[in-house]
């Protein structure tokens, strides 16, 4: 054999591999690539839908809350935030993609009809104790649509992250083909190897761990989308759905945070300085002292127990519940009981007082 038949024996063979080596690869990237595709058309826009129904199911609460403390201005709001729910709600039923969604958004339907005809019903009839019987009836069906919602959401992430499982199996799958490749042609495609690895097996191997991450309740983890592809725009897909679940929680926050502002002002309102403390003996808001506040905080076991017996020893009406404790000075701490609905034990209002 001369060197001429040998150099395009080499070349045929090289050009072979070449040709069934990029057909094979061509093929892989296009079924990733697919897969991928398949898993943002799909899935994300239910985890947005979710998101969206979610953002707008808070709102109407507090919309909701406005009205019954007297702001008419919030029932536009209202109305537009129920017609954002039920037009995300119409996107996700669209948009099924596993059998599971379809009971579960049908629960988000009848628990969210549940919630609005209670919503409705307890904003007509204006009782004189609006917040309890919000507390009462609408509450727990606002909590139920929620739930039903973060368990929608919580489905697609379950989705996504087994549809990025599936398509890194694949992955991994089509490098060993490869491998075996380049080693049947002396590290000829080297190069190709290490390209796919870089861009393709990292990239897949550090969203899922940022998955893991996400899962285990860092809800702070972004995916880096390194380059703008379909693991790219699958990135940035996930960190708008993550940022937009913050917006929601940094809401919830501000809520809370605003809540406490008002248990405050109404404590200075008092004719005394006063505090509020729950049922575990934690402080909740208080217009006392410096001083005063270290004395509740270090009394808290004594609380728990003390009010434990009150309330079990209690024979008539939950609101005249009353105890004190004797502290290192000359004052006692005097605790009251504060109740909803004549019967529900909420916490302690509590003042100080001379002893004798």
């Amino acid at each position: 054999m001369n060197l001429k038949t040998r150099i395009l024996l080499g070349y045929g063979f090289l050009l072979t591999v070449l040709v069934l080596t990029a057909a094979g690869a061509a093929l892989s990237f296009h079924g990733l690539g697919r897969g991928i595709d398949q898993v943002m058309t799909e899935n994300f826009e239910s985890v947005r839908a979710a998101t969206e129904m979610l953002e707008a199911i808070e709102r109407q609460d507090s919309a909701c809350l406005s009205l019954l403390l007297g702001k008419e201005e919030a029932a536009e709001e209202l109305d537009k935030e129920q017609e954002r729910f039920f037009r995300e709600l119409e996107l996700a039923k669209a948009n099924i993609t596993i059998e599971e969604e379809r009971a579960v958004i049908a629960d988000v339907a009848r628990l969210f009809s549940s919630y609005s005809d209670a919503r409705d019903a307890l904003i007509a009839s204006r009782p004189s104790t609006p917040l309890a019987a919000y507390d009462m009836d609408t509450f727990p069906r606002f909590e139920a649509v929620k739930a039903a919602v973060i368990h929608l959401l919580e489905l697609n992430h379950r989705a996504m992250r087994e549809a990025d499982m599936s398509n890194r199996q694949f992955a991994m799958r089509g490098s060993i083909v490869l491998g075996m490749v380049v080693a049947l042609t002396l590290l000829s495609f080297g190069f190709m190897s290490r390209l796919l690895n870089r861009d393709l097996l990292l990239r897949l191997s550090n969203v899922n761990d940022a998955l893991k991450d996400v899962a285990a309740g860092n809800l702070g983890r972004r995916f880096d989308p390194v380059q703008d592809d379909e693991l790219g725009l699958l990135a940035r897909q996930l960190n708008a759905a993550l940022d937009a679940q913050a917006e929601v929680e940094g809401r919830m926050k501000g809520m809370l945070s605003h809540q406490r502002q008002l248990l405050l002002g109404m404590l200075g309102r008092w004719s005394e300085r006063a505090a509020l403390v729950g049922l575990d003996g934690m402080l909740i808001a208080s217009t006392l002292s410096e001083d005063r506040q270290d004395i509740i905080l270090a009394q808290r076991e004594a609380i728990q127990n003390l009010g434990r017996a009150a309330l079990k020893n209690a024979t008539s009406d939950p609101q005249d519940v009353r105890f004190q404790i004797t502290t290192g000075s000359a004052e006692s701490l005097c605790f009251a009981l504060l109740v909803v609905n004549r019967h529900r034990a909420v916490g302690w209002f509590v003042t100080f007082s001379e002893n004798a």
